[in-house]
């Protein structure tokens, strides 16, 4: 796994930089001065490193990218998030631009609502979603986001996260390169982040693919939590082998409703809101994981506490 972030100097520093910001202003100069002909500028990756740290805190968000004004208020509310605590990385669970990943939607669905993320300097751990693609291609998200590929893993203090591409569940490599790299790690927490949710008592019912490939897979190695996103909500399920899956996609785009319609393998819902845009905070330590689920208006939709397997 790559080395963690070294999370108190990073701490600081994105804590004097939103000071710095204030409010959001186009005038921040927040992209990499080089930039191709036709003006598409990259966002500048920060890279993790330095000695871990037992404590971590990570900012999650997804189906946000769709440059409206609910995904400019789940943007804000992040940024005061971030300014009034700890943040050492961002997580996106996919769609992050709408209605696909062209170079001229970049701007908008990203660059004035979170261009504050790069500001602070923190580092982007993005799953690709389905509107992720260009004529079925996720390279033109790769390179904006100088993300490893469309699956890799990044480790935050003692937590590593395992980023998969849940719109090709069955390739061949990725499922071999997950299964290595999920039972070889030892880190305190294990958590992977996809777009299409394995399960899901929503508008898609869980994507079978991805809950026949994955989920085995997540149990033998020990993990801990996966967060998904694709339905426009909140949702969070008991632990089915050990493993507590979440969607988080209120990121922006229009909500879709909860349903009581599971299949049969799916987990007992424990919370669930579809009236509220919102993103997830995560921090914790080696031996403890709090989770908040939180609204524009700073509504605590969700808690949850998950404690470490010995």
């Amino acid at each position: 796994m790559e080395s963690s972030v070294h999370i108190p100097e990073r701490r600081a520093r994105v804590r004097s930089c939103l000071r710095r910001a204030g409010v959001l202003a186009a005038t921040i100069i927040l992209f990499a001065s080089c930039s191709s002909d036709d003006g598409f500028r990259p966002y500048v990756q920060p890279r993790l490193r330095g000695p871990a740290d037992p404590r971590f805190a990570l900012l999650v968000v997804g189906d946000y990218g769709i440059a409206n004004s609910a995904e400019r208020a789940v943007a804000a509310a992040m940024k005061q998030w971030a300014a009034e605590r700890p943040v050492d990385a961002f997580v996106s669970t996919g769609d992050n631009v709408y209605p696909e990943a062209e170079r001229k939607y970049f701007e908008s669905a990203w660059t004035e609502p979170f261009g504050w993320v790069n500001e602070a300097g923190l580092p982007l751990i993005v799953a690709l979603g389905n509107h992720d693609l260009e004529d079925g291609s996720s390279r033109p998200l790769i390179d904006f986001f100088e993300l490893p590929g469309r699956w890799y893993s990044r480790s935050v203090g003692p937590v590593d996260l395992f980023v998969l591409d849940s719109n090709d569940p069955q390739e061949p490599q990725q499922l071999e390169w997950a299964r290595d790299a999920l039972m070889a790690s030892k880190a305190s927490w294990k958590v992977v982040v996809v777009h299409k949710p394995p399960f899901d008592c929503g508008r898609y019912r869980g994507e079978l693919e991805v809950r026949h490939r994955y989920a085995p897979m997540f149990v033998e190695a020990g993990v801990d939590l996966v967060l998904s996103g694709h339905d426009h909500n909140y949702q969070r399920f008991a632990p089915l082998g050990g493993v507590t899956y979440m969607i988080t996609g209120g990121g922006g785009d229009s909500l879709y409703g909860l349903s009581d319609m599971c299949t049969a393998e799916t987990p007992s819902r424990l919370a669930g809101n579809d009236s509220m845009h919102h993103f997830v905070a995560i921090e914790g330590t080696g031996k403890r994981l709090v989770g908040h689920a939180v609204g524009t208006d700073g509504t605590v939709l969700d808690r949850f506490v998950l404690h470490r397997r010995d």
